[in-house]
C-alpha cells in the first residue's frame, strides 16, 4: 500500500500539497460567525488548527520525500508552524 503512494508523480503530490494549504487558509480566514458552534470546550478551535497542520506536514513530508533527508522534516515543521502563526494574525 505504501508504494501505491510514493508511486504518485512528484507533480500530483505538490498539486495536492498545496489545494490543501489552500483549504488551510481559507477555513483559517473565514470569519467564525460562519461556522456552526461544535465547541465541547474552549480550547477546541486550537485542537482543530493542530490537526490541519498536522495533515498538512504529514502532507509535505510525502510530497517531498522527507524520509530520504531528515533535515526536510525539520523545514516542513517549520514551514507549517511558522504558517499557521502567520495565519494567526
Amino acid at each position: 500500500m505504501i508504494k501505491f503512494f510514493f508511486s504518485f508523480p512528484r507533480w500530483l503530490r505538490m498539486l495536492l500539497s498545496l489545494l490543501y494549504l489552500g483549504l488551510i487558509a481559507m477555513l483559517s480566514l473565514l470569519p467564525s460567525k460562519d461556522l456552526p458552534d461544535l465547541h465541547p470546550f474552549a480550547a477546541f478551535d486550537k485542537v482543530v488548527h493542530a490537526c490541519m497542520y498536522f495533515g498538512f506536514t504529514i502532507l509535505a513530508c510525502w510530497t517531498f520525500q522527507a524520509e530520504e533527508k531528515r533535515i526536510r522534516i525539520f523545514y516542513i515543521i517549520l514551514f507549517a508552524v511558522t504558517w499557521g502563526m502567520l495565519m494567526e494574525f
